[in-house]
């Protein structure tokens, strides 16, 4: 039996030992018994001896580690001692650091535990050098500073983790690799260390945190010091981001991951504008969805140092291979995503700064990796609008309130009532419209836009003169100037592979995609002569109306054929 096999049928005793108890506190027993007998093993102790359980407990040379040893070992009878120090010292290590089978960040709370390819990723780009100074600022179960240390050992380590059994756990298992690996139990944003100043740091912070659930009152001031726009509802992406950078030395270099929301949402545009500001950033880097156990959605890398005028950015959200439950890096991934760190290619693209202002500071590879789009003739889409809002926001209990079983002059559309490129013809009714949701309503010659989702719907709005409809919120009413352009035109060309290229481009957003008015105002639209716009106008009409001839075609089909069955039996009567 080798070594592996022997690790495994470790790992199988004591899950049958510690079955009645939680996952969790199960492992922490698994890992206090191992490493307990190991360090008796390695001291020529013997575990026969007169000696208690906490008298050993004495030759476990780091304070926290002998308390938390300690307290896990209670109750746990003599037997089981007897049973692990059968065990070689070898296997003992194996099942501390991970086997094969199971690596060592699959059994830590999943919360706790990086993706092996992001710290393959991290480390890559890192190139962690003899002599430096690394720092893992929220330290999880330690796959990272073990991959690093695996890279380059004669490196000097140093991890932060706020709760304190992962904390002790990873203090564990990364004190069997080297003596240069320092573990505190703490917040990733204080200052943790006497070394103020790190040559490489990496940080896999929680995701989805607000600023206001992650800092008090006094820390949030400080950081308004340097970011004087922040707001309780920035994400904490961007406070753990400056974390990192302020314990960069001046030609350190930093990893971080974050979610795809904090680098293109509204409220976090100031942030981003002083970051941009700094010139802090080399790259940006949009991984894969389904990485994580936690979560499906996609996430990035963002790489800080120096000083740059121009940032990269990587699309790498193709570059996976596919899991029955997850994705993961493969080596030639990684090695595909650091060469576009240093090349332009068909997935990497060097941006400036200027550009990335010119863009709202949107920071999503995506919206500077679309394709391009020439349009001969074009002329931003705001030139040519007279007036664009939301449809209205009002809750299924309001809307419950106002809706009508009976016919009135009053209407409502959904995003779900654009079919086709056509609005349905029969529509909802309301018992009234409230005045403050009459300037939501539609008119004539409106374009319809859908705010949410892919492939996107557009629409000409054509309301019966006699009704008012209202729009919600999930529809953009934008009111043309028509003295410049014809609706069905617009219509036309937006529902053209040129402008769904152009909407493709300007779309952000990780799990559903959106668009958002101000870079819809910026979309390209050919302004050709009327009489020519007329012409294209007139020949999509013509389809529509094929189109709805076509629906009506397949709705009298659709009636008639729940008829066969009961017809069929009348005829035999």
């Amino acid at each position: 039996m080798d070594i592996k096999d022997k690790v495994m049928k470790l790992e199988w005793e004591l899950g049958e030992q510690f079955r009645q108890d939680a996952f969790f506190v199960a492992f922490e027993k698994s890992i206090a018994v191992t490493y307990f007998i190991l360090k008796i093993k390695e001291s020529g102790c013997d575990l026969g001896s007169t000696k208690s359980v906490l008298d050993l407990c004495e030759l476990l040379p780091d304070e926290e580690i002998r308390f938390f040893v300690y307290d896990k070992l209670k109750g746990i009878e003599q037997s089981l001692f007897e049973k692990v120090d059968q065990y070689a010292s070898e296997v003992l290590k194996g099942f501390i650091l991970g086997n094969m089978a199971k690596p060592f960040y699959e059994n830590m709370p999943e919360e706790c535990s990086t993706p092996i390819g992001i710290c393959k990723l991290a480390t890559k780009i890192l190139d962690i050098q003899p002599g430096e100074k690394v720092l893992d600022n929220c330290l999880g179960s330690g796959t990272f500073l073990s991959m690093a240390y695996d890279r380059q050992p004669n490196a000097d380590f140093f991890g932060i983790e706020i709760n304190s059994s992962v904390a002790i756990i990873a203090k564990i298992r990364l004190s069997l690799l080297s003596e240069n690996i320092y573990v505190k139990i703490g917040n990733a944003l204080d200052t943790n260390f006497d070394e103020s100043e790190f040559d490489k740091v990496f940080s896999d912070h929680p995701f989805g945190q607000k600023i206001r659930w992650t800092i008090d009152e006094y820390t949030l001031n400080k950081f308004a010091i340097d970011f004087p726009e922040l707001s309780k509802g920035t994400s904490a992406d961007w406070i753990y981001n400056y974390q990192l950078c302020s314990t960069l030395k001046k030609d350190g270099m930093g990893v971080t991951t974050m979610t795809l929301g904090g680098l293109w949402n509204t409220i976090d545009a100031p942030i981003r504008k002083q970051f941009l500001k700094q010139r802090i950033i080399k790259a940006i880097i949009k991984l894969p969805a389904k990485l994580y156990n936690t979560t499906a959605i996609p996430c990035a890398l963002v790489v800080f140092g120096g000083q740059n005028d121009k940032i990269r950015f990587i699309d790498a959200s193709n570059e996976y291979e596919e899991g029955r439950r997850h994705n993961s890096l493969t080596d030639n991934n990684v090695e595909r995503i650091c060469r576009a760190l240093y090349e332009d290619s068909d997935i990497s693209r060097t941006v400036t700064i200027e550009e990335i202002a010119e863009n709202d500071f949107c920071f999503d590879p995506t919206r500077y990796l679309e394709m391009m789009v020439e349009v001969e003739d074009g002329v931003e889409f705001k030139t040519i609008i007279r007036n664009i809002t939301r449809g209205a926001s009002y809750s299924a209990s309001e809307l419950d309130e106002l809706s009508s079983a009976i016919p009135t002059d009053f209407q409502y559309m959904m995003l779900g009532n654009v079919k086709n490129g056509l609005v349905d013809a029969e529509l909802p009714y309301l018992k009234e419209i409230p005045a403050k949701f009459e300037k939501y309503c539609i008119h004539s010659g409106n374009i319809l836009i859908s705010k949410n989702g892919y492939p996107f719907k557009v629409a000409v709005a054509e309301p019966d003169p006699n009704k008012m409809v209202l729009a919600n919120g999930n529809l953009y009413v934008i009111e043309l100037d028509t003295d410049k352009v014809n609706p069905y035109y617009v219509k036309a060309y937006l529902d053209s592979e040129q402008g769904i290229a152009q909407l493709k481009r300007i779309t952000v957003g990780a799990t559903i995609p959106n668009i958002g008015v101000a870079q819809l105002n910026t979309i390209l639209i050919p302004l050709i002569p009327m009489e020519e716009q007329r012409t294209t106008a007139a020949r999509c009409q013509a389809l529509l109306d094929e189109i709805r001839l076509y629906r009506h075609k397949i709705e009298k089909a659709e009636n008639e054929l729940k008829t066969v069955f009961s017809t069929k039996a009348e005829g035999n009567d």
